[in-house]
């Protein structure tokens, strides 16, 4: 056996199940045995290019890949399979491990995944500091002295590499949770880290079980560390710009970053390059990952059935993404997991919005042309920051940076045009532009004077202008003979195959050659003089000649000779170029504002239903504990997800205060499938686009805004972690109850129908009554059990309301899909069950057994129960005491 084969079959051997061997073998790659299967499968999803081959005497097959083939695998490799990549070359017949990647650290794979949309979100982590080393003294009013207690402050830590953000918050015990998740949501961290001060092991306090949990449900990976000395870390002001609000960090905060930081290895190169800012906690709108799933916010195809609809929108992030650039794309992305509480931010954007709705041709000049143009520019950054900058990437950046008089000349239309909405698209848009196009300005003007842009225009290729320097001008005129020479010899082979559609062209791969098309190939053909390069249906046959080639070896030492003379300039202006990293990020959030704002304003004008601008009105005291301050009014309001499916007439409906009423807690009953989850979820979806700043699926809707979305909808459970479909309800619950204020927006849909009939009776008015009474939110309760309906006689603030139907004679039932007052009777459980073609055997014994419990009471255990509650009521009928009785039976006014 070779020293190569033998190499080979021990690197297999050793590599672990969880690894995938990659061998470059010139400008080729080969993977072998199940590690070829598995790209074979799962990347390139086609088993034609495996092969069976024989090394050493073991049977195995064999994929090879070209370069194309190979970025896209060690992408996917990693970053979705999360699988360790290693590859290998040969070095004295031997196999060597030159690259080795995994998600945990990707810097040998940075020139393929660095620019990868999906690197943005892989990027993340979060670090939190046990309340062990972070406790602080406050002082406290007690009995009339003041006084310091003990108060356990988690401090948490966000960092978000690929972007340069640090993002800070605090938190006590017994706020954890509901703070936690929220932070969660905003920031969404791939993984966290629990940092323990003590030496003695991991913390097990109850707390810390409780955020590990938060974690897990989440789908946050989680792993607890020990805190470092500082002297073993570099202080995290070492990555930190300056910043006038950097000294009034807590000190935790700062030991709690330095470790995390060190944990996910970030190097010096990043010095002075974070951004720390607070977690701005009360200009957001609340949402967890309960809210994020009942809405299909986010892509949930993963959990859907076969039945989905393909090419069905799955979520509220694939309606609304019409974005062009990544950036922007990112950008809505964490607009989506943090709505606006501001009113005035939320108008401002829905201004802008509404003037790039109005204004379709600057609209369509902004969504068609420009938007296209923007680069991934935090890619570049992150580039420039690890000193991999080239002079391909600044003239990537020139080419943004020069489309910025065009966007400005846009907005500047926009602005003229729309008088009413001058003062927001100033701000938010056209300012933003003028600024960064002050700040590059300089730059603009080192690339036209550096870099050779004419030569890039003819040959593909970069390098420092000549007239830069004497040493240069004299080897581009060396260069520009060789290319007269060539076109000489041009004349000469046209002459020769006499054929005057031959044409000179030059590449980085083959230097100077000529060119027919696939239909002029006859021509050449046969000929001594001629040697084939290659040929293709888009750039037709290329070939050269002897005379040809010894210009081109000419052509490559002048090339060689004027890379090495320009290196010290190309150093120069690509040292200047890392200098405008801070620019880039006020480029960035300029450029992704004008794509998401462009994108929200298609998806209104291109919809064949009406969409309409969301009037926010300002909450009059957003700490009242009253709940005045309140007011929805949504007309024709439809789900605009499901409307995009085919063969769908939706039929929109309403929700309002009656005339005279204050009807802060819906309660909705109504027929299995007549649409009380698709009415629940298109209000809460309205709500939720209109504080992003986005036209709404509406007639009209005006209301204040609110302070966060709480939901209880589905019957999911959790079986992997452990948590029923009855605890994740309670989990739920615990968090409305727990959180949710009287500016909050609660939608529950069919609580209590994880556990008995008692129970779950019991706890959803329990619940309903707690919302009213205590927390005052405005709320929409779906629910089967007619009896929650009786609340409307005890509250005011109670409206009830039903999906309206229709029975046929026979007993089929019509589904109208309307959302009207009144209570509906009936769920029709047997009805829809026999629309789906249920067997006529079950269907009948049901009815019998239903029609049975309806001549007994209200049927199964709540029958016994009223039973007994009817007892005990004639039992009190026969009291002599008047006012006893009286007072006894004015309990059960509905029984009696």
């Amino acid at each position: 056996m070779e020293a190569p084969d033998k190499s080979l079959l021990e690197t297999l051997n050793a590599k672990s199940s969880g690894t995938v061997a990659i061998f470059d073998v010139s400008d080729q790659y080969k993977i072998y045995d199940d590690d070829a299967m598995l790209i074979a499968g799962r990347v390139l999803q086609s088993d034609s290019g495996l092969t069976r081959i024989n090394i050493g005497g073991q049977d195995m097959q064999c994929l090879t890949l070209n370069t194309a083939q190979y970025v896209r695998a060690v992408r996917e490799l990693i970053l979705v399979f999360n699988y360790r990549v290693e590859v290998f070359e040969i070095v004295d017949n031997h196999w060597k491990q030159k690259l080795k990647g995994a998600q945990t650290n990707m810097i040998d794979f940075e020139d393929i995944i660095g620019d990868s949309d999906e690197l943005a979100d892989l990027s993340t982590c979060m670090g939190i500091l046990c309340p062990s080393s972070s406790s602080i003294k406050e002082s406290m009013d007690v009995d009339g002295q003041n006084e310091f207690i003990t108060v356990d402050t988690y401090s948490v830590v966000f960092v978000n590499i690929y972007d340069r953000r640090l993002t800070y918050t605090t938190f006590r015990k017994g706020e954890h949770i509901t703070k936690l998740q929220k932070f969660l949501v905003s920031t969404n961290p791939r993984q966290c880290v629990i940092f323990n001060e003590s030496s003695t092991g991991s913390a097990k306090s109850d707390v810390v079980e409780d955020i590990c949990n938060t974690l897990k449900r989440s789908n946050v990976t989680c792993q607890q560390s020990d805190i470092l000395p500082s002297s073993l870390i570099r202080d995290l002001r070492f990555y930190l710009k300056e910043g006038k609000g950097n000294d009034a960090v807590p000190e935790v905060v700062y030991s709690c970053g330095a470790n995390l930081l060190h944990t996910f290895k970030v190097g010096e190169e990043y010095e002075k390059q974070f951004n720390l800012n607070p977690y701005k906690n009360d200009i957001y709108m609340y949402l967890d990952n309960s809210v994020i799933k009942a809405l299909e916010i986010f892509d949930t195809s993963s959990d859907q059935d076969d039945g989905v609809e393909v090419g069905a929108c799955q979520s509220l992030y694939q309606l609304l993404n019409k974005c062009r650039s990544n950036p922007g794309k990112r950008l809505l992305r964490n607009w989506l997991r943090s709505p606006l509480y501001d009113n005035r931010r939320i108008k401002e954007r829905l201004d802008v919005v509404e003037a790039l709705y109005k204004e379709h041709n600057c609209r369509n000049r902004l969504y068609d042309d420009l938007l296209r143009r923007v680069p991934d520019l935090p890619a570049l950054a992150k580039r420039a920051i690890q000193k991999k900058f080239t002079l391909n990437d600044c003239y990537r950046l020139y080419q943004v940076v020069v489309a910025l008089e065009y966007f400005e000349e846009v907005l500047t239309e926009l602005f003229n045009e729309q008088e009413k909405l001058q003062p927001s698209i100033r701000e938010l848009v056209l300012d933003p532009v003028r600024v960064s196009r002050h700040q590059f300005r300089k730059f603009v003007i080192l690339v036209d004077k550096m870099i050779d842009l004419k030569y890039y225009e003819e040959t593909g290729q970069f390098r420092i202008t000549p007239s830069s320097d004497p040493a240069l001008e004299e080897m581009n005129a060396s260069m520009e003979a060789v290319k007269a020479k060539c076109e000489k010899s041009l004349s000469s082979i046209r002459r020769v195959l006499d054929n005057d559609s031959i044409k000179l062209d030059v590449n980085a791969q083959y230097g100077y050659f000529f060119r027919v098309t696939l239909k002029e190939e006859r021509a050449i053909r046969g000929s001594k003089d001629v040697r084939i390069l290659d040929s293709s249906k888009g750039s037709g046959v290329r070939f050269t000649t002897k005379e040809l080639d010894s210009l081109n070896q000419d052509n490559v030492s002048l090339i060689t000779e004027y890379e090495e003379g320009q290196d010290l300039l190309k150093k120069m202006v690509l040292e200047v170029a890392c200098g405008y990293v801070p620019a880039f990020e006020a480029l960035t959030e300029a450029l992704s504002v004008i794509d998401v704002l462009v994108a929200f304003s298609m998806v209104a004008a291109t919809s064949c239903s009406q969409y309409t601008r969301p009037d926010i009105l300002q909450l009059e005291d957003s700490h009242s504990t009253t709940s005045k301050s309140k007011y929805i009014d949504i007309v024709g309001c439809r789900h605009p997800m499901i409307e995009k499916s085919e063969n769908v007439h939706y039929i929109p409906n309403d929700l309002g205060y009656r005339e005279g009423h204050e009807d802060t807690f819906v309660v909705l009953t109504g027929a299995n499938m007549g649409g009380k989850s698709t009415y629940l979820r298109s209000i809460a979806i309205t709500v939720l686009m209109a504080q992003v700043g986005s036209y709404v699926p509406c007639e009209k809707a005006v209301f204040s805004p609110f302070d966060g979305i709480y939901t209880r909808i589905g019957a999911g459970d959790y079986q992997c972690k452990g948590v029923s479909t009855f605890m994740a309800e309670m989990v739920d619950c615990a968090t409305i109850l727990g959180s949710a204020t009287n500016n909050s927006l609660v939608i529950i849909d069919e609580l209590g129908r994880g556990t008995s009939t008692f129970d779950g009776f019991g706890l959803a008015w329990a619940i309903a009554e707690y919302l009213i009474e205590v927390k005052k939110s405005f709320t929409l309760f779906a629910t089967h059990f007619q009896e929650i309906t009786e609340m409307q006689k005890k509250h005011n603030c109670v409206r009830n309301m039903k999906v309206d139907t229709q029975m046929d004679p026979d007993g089929h039932i019509n589904l109208l899909y309307r959302v009207v007052d009144g209570i509906s009777d009936r769920s029709f459980g047997l009805n829809v069950c026999k629309t789906v073609m249920f067997p006529g055997e079950i269907l009948e014994d049901a009815a019998s057994i239903l029609e049975r419990y309806e001549r007994e009471g209200q049927g199964g255990e709540m029958s016994d129960a009223m039973a007994a509650l009817r007892g005990l009521i004639e039992d009190v009928d026969q009291f002599d005491d008047m006012d006893l009785k009286k007072q006894i039976l004015s309990m059960f006014p509905d029984i009696v």
